[in-house]
């Protein structure tokens, strides 16, 4: 008989690579700006078109918006984070974009089960137990899913400040 004594919840990775790159697209005029956006969103096979553009069609004058996307394009555990700054002026009739493509490569450290087995012999009369130690996929929870989300926004503002001459570190993943 085996029975689980305890999960052992683990943060973290067990393996972390990415790729960072940021397009800048400055004074798009307004009758170009949905045929840009259309490239973006197959250029970068984004999951959904709709909220893409209903998110730059809402934002306003004078202040740079954000639209984040973290997914998985193959479904193969290689996700990207894709995050979109934009900015109208309405006096030039123009909107300028930084994009910023993080394709990342990671896994989730397993969680670990402490497991009990328990045999007996000679009608119950002996038993002999041992414990062990299985690893088991992580499954993220809600707020893990929102904090791996902040993550990806750190590392698109580094790079939006890289490419504005600024010097921006992230944490450490190690």
């Amino acid at each position: 008989k085996s029975t689980t004594i305890t999960r052992i919840t683990r943060f973290g990775f067990t393996y972390f690579d990415h790729k960072s790159t940021v397009l800048k697209a400055i004074d798009i005029p307004a009758n170009k700006a949905s045929e840009f956006i259309n490239t973006i969103v197959m250029d970068y096979n984004l999951p959904s078109k709709g909220s893409f553009l209903l998110g730059l069609t809402y934002s306003d004058d004078f202040s740079w918006d954000n639209i984040e996307y973290l997914y998985s394009p193959t479904m193969d555990g290689k996700y990207r984070s894709l995050t979109l700054f934009k900015n109208g002026d309405s006096i030039t009739n123009t909107a300028s974009f930084f994009i910023v493509d993080v394709n990342a490569d990671w896994q989730l450290a397993p969680d670990l089960l402490l497991i009990q087995t328990s045999k007996s012999y000679l009608g119950g009369f002996f038993e002999s137990s041992k414990q062990s130690i299985q690893e088991v996929p992580h499954v993220l929870t809600l707020d893990e899913a929102k904090q791996l989300q902040q993550f990806f926004m750190m590392i698109a503002i580094s790079n939006l400040a890289g490419t504005l001459g600024m010097n921006l570190t992230y944490p450490s993943l190690t």
